[in-house]
């Protein structure tokens, strides 16, 4: 019996690439890109803070889990509290632990 190693289709049936977007590209949500501090820097944007936890003893204090401008829930990433000392993220910390008492707190909250 004859077998083809490889799948096998006639040239009739290929068409040219085009350079447009489909439907299903242009539904694909785009994250912006960070904006660019003084030096060069990425610096990205944070909208909320939506948890904490206990860092690992390596590194020690506390981490916050970040909502950031403009990025979906599936890019909240665990940063460590000492990351954050930017004066607005500081604001958005202490709302947090306002609305939130019993949340891990590097001070003596909720934890420990």
């Amino acid at each position: 019996m004859w077998c083809l190693k490889h799948p096998v289709f006639h040239r009739n049936l290929l068409s040219r690439h085009r350079t447009g977007h489909s439907p299903q590209q242009l539904s694909i949500p785009r994250n912006p890109p960070p904006s660019l501090d003084d030096d060069g820097e990425e610096v990205y944007d944070v909208k909320a803070i939506a948890n904490s936890q206990r860092a690992e003893k390596a590194k020690g204090g506390v981490e916050y889990l970040v909502k950031w401008l403009d990025y979906g829930e599936e890019e909240n990433t665990w940063e460590l509290g000492i990351d954050l000392d930017n004066p607005q993220v500081c604001k958005l910390i202490d709302t947090f632990h306002r609305t939130h008492p019993n949340a891990f707190h590097p001070g003596g909250g909720a934890g420990q």
